[in-house]
């Protein structure tokens, strides 16, 4: 009802509202609506007094504040963070990481110290906290000593160590190790996670660690994946603070008809050109096949969690154009629950009736059957991100794969088989056969996976690495499996993204049970096997973290 932010004037604005009082005074007018309330309170009866009422006003009083504070504990949202073990890896060790980074011993014994202390132990048992000091320890000793490779192993192997004896004692937590620099400064770094969700799953006889993962620490290291896994890390890893940026922004708001899917970025975006308005309308179309395909999850909430975040980025545009005129820059909402108060941010600066539509399309969007409903759709959404993962895990235990032949002539390889592992043809490689092992093997349908991969060739900042190439590589062998020539839509000479943009669109055209038939074909003679069978053997879920 106003744009004030004055707390006192709100509630002047209130009693007017609840006592059904008529205001000449505008609303924002925090002087005129002062006085017009002083000249309405004057006429109120005062109420009765005495010892009695005193002392029953009181009492009500600490009994409300109790039931209060009870109720606050009882139904407040649970957040891991801060539980006493989720603060060891969403503030204590994350301080650890910063204070070694700075080479200061004051801050690093005193993170380390809390780390590993009295609370720390009781929450997680002295077991965990053992390996968790080892661990500390080793990151000091590779931060000294960055050119010894013993140095190095032993930081990753005592990361392995915390992560073994958490799954043990059943503490829904995991720990990353990483690091920047090379072999003449070298930084340690350990990421903190809560582990919304623990899958098994086993192929060929030998079990896999699926892991669901939201971030807890808040160090500067951004992810701009949806999952990952090294030789080195002892599970498959889906990223659900990603994967819900992803659903929110570009996926779901796909969903309503007459949406598009932005499968480029947004300086090709604005360049008009026919062949980014035809991509972007068959990813949106790919998005509307898929979820058609998969019953369970497409009801009236879903649809109406479609809707209104498709009207959520419509506004955030809209807002995006007319603050860049002022100079102002908006950060668009990477939660379903945005990071900021949005409406409180831009009470002066965008129209109110706007805020109005944004604070009432979130009232209706956080209520629990919505919620409920985008926790089903980011269920459907993680399946193709794990069964990627996993690909990369069962790709490690196989001997040397050699690089297939139409990455050889893509990339120019000139020996399959000796591909380095950091190399962009060996990750071009292992990203190919997991991009299809999601089409073959995921979800309902192939068609989401072609509009996420699709992303990877249409987007200006991926051009030319191995995500890119790997597929480009897919989309050429599908392509030629289905019967398709891949030539007469890219032509001669270098690749260009709106002649990658015919073959996609050809390759979409065809029913989604003959492009997962063509992929597995395709898999097959470039992998020299059939793709492997994965079947799910356990899964745990932990108390839910909305935030």
């Amino acid at each position: 009802m106003t744009n004030q932010q004055d707390e006192v004037h709100q509630m002047r604005v209130a009693y007017f509202d609840l006592a059904g009082k008529e205001i000449d005074a505008d609303l924002d007018d925090v002087a005129a609506v002062a006085a017009e309330y002083a000249s309405a309170s004057q006429t109120q009866r005062a109420p009765r007094t005495g010892p009695w009422l005193t002392l029953l006003l009181s009492a009500l009083t600490v009994i409300v504040a109790i039931a209060s504070v009870g109720s606050w504990l009882w139904l407040r949202p649970f957040d891991p963070a801060k539980t006493a073990a989720g603060r060891v890896f969403a503030h204590d060790v994350p301080d650890f990481v910063v204070a070694l980074s700075q080479s200061d011993p004051a801050k690093l014994a005193d993170a380390r110290s809390r780390a590993t202390g009295a609370s720390a132990r009781a929450a997680l048992g002295a077991p965990v906290v053992e390996k968790l000091d080892a661990l500390l320890a080793a990151s000091e000793a590779f931060r000294n000593a960055p050119a010894e490779e013993q140095a190095k192993n032993d930081f990753l192997l005592a990361t392995a160590g915390v992560n073994r004896e958490l799954r043990e004692a059943g503490k829904p937590y995991f720990l990353d190790a990483d690091y920047l620099g090379s072999t003449t400064s070298v930084t340690p770094i350990l990421l903190g996670f809560y582990v919304q969700r623990e899958r098994g799953v086993t192929s060929a006889g030998k079990e896999e660690r699926v892991v669901h993962l939201w971030r807890l620490d808040r160090l500067n290291k951004n992810q701009h994946y949806y999952g990952y896994t090294r030789s080195s890390t002892p599970a498959a890893i889906v990223l659900l603070d990603q994967i819900e940026s992803d659903l929110v922004r570009d996926v779901l708001p796909a969903l309503p008809d007459g949406e598009v899917m932005q499968l480029v970025d947004e300086e090709t975006a604005l360049s008009e050109e026919k062949w980014v308005a035809e991509v972007n309308a068959r990813g949106a179309k790919l998005v509307r096949d898929y979820f058609a395909q998969a019953p369970a999850v497409h009801d009236d909430a879903v649809v109406t969690v479609a809707r209104l975040l498709a009207r959520r980025r419509a506004l955030v545009a809209k807002w995006r154009r007319e603050l860049a005129g002022l100079g102002h820059i908006l950060v668009v909402p990477e939660r379903l629950v945005p990071e900021a108060d949005y409406a409180e941010e831009l009470s002066l600066r965008v129209p109110r009736a706007g805020l109005l539509e944004w604070n009432e399309l979130h009232d209706e969007l956080l209520t629990k059957d919505k919620l409920a409903a985008f926790e089903r759709l980011r269920d459907h959404y993680v399946a193709s991100v794990e069964r990627h993962e996993v690909q990369h895990r069962l790709d490690y235990r196989r001997d040397l794969v050699p690089v297939p032949p139409v990455l050889v002539e893509l990339l120019g390889v000139e020996n399959p088989l000796g591909a380095l592992p950091a190399s962009r043809p060996a990750r071009a490689r292992d990203e190919l056969s997991a991009f299809l092992a999601s089409v073959i093997d995921a979800g309902p349908s192939p068609a989401l996976e072609l509009a996420l991969m699709a992303r990877h060739i249409f987007h200006k900042s991926s051009l030319g690495n191995a995500y890119s190439y790997a597929v480009l590589a897919a989309f050429i062998g599908i392509a030629k499996e289905l019967g398709i020539d891949p030539q007469t839509h890219l032509g001669k000479g270098s690749i260009r993204r709106a002649r990658v943009g015919k073959l996609f669109l050809a390759l979409s055209e065809r029913p989604a049970a003959e492009v997962r038939k063509a992929a597995a074909r395709f898999y097959a003679t470039s992998y020299g096997q059939a793709l492997p069978a994965v079947q799910q053997t356990s899964s745990r879920d932990n108390p839910s973290w909305r935030h």
